[in-house]
């Protein structure tokens, strides 16, 4: 009798449509702030177990971002088996508003 033994080499992957997209905002706070929310995405492996999804850069959702240069938020995957798929990825920008001269 021979045992069969199933090595996965698929990596996981971010379901569609669930990377958030790039969000500009204006301030809404005196501090120069702005309040930022996503739903953080969703991912689905070939094994059928759910991957690991990990913030691995910029803050989480719903923290302040200062206004200035974009801040990059990025998510990588990964299963059980160590399988490393792409990584999902966006950029916040937060602008001041413009104050009108009279």
């Amino acid at each position: 009798m021979f045992c069969t033994f199933y090595v996965d080499k698929v990596p996981p992957e971010f379901i569609e449509g669930e990377c958030p997209d790039d969000q500009i905002l204006n301030i809404d706070s005196s501090d120069n702030t702005a309040l930022v929310s996503w739903d953080p995405p969703h991912g689905r492996d070939n094994s059928g177990d759910t991957p690991i999804i990990v913030e691995v850069h910029g803050y989480e959702p719903g923290t302040r971002f200062k206004a200035g240069p974009p801040h990059l938020v990025k998510y990588t995957i990964k299963d059980e088996a160590g399988n490393v798929g792409s990584s999902c990825q966006f950029t916040v920008t937060v602008k001041c508003k413009q104050l009108m001269m009279f």
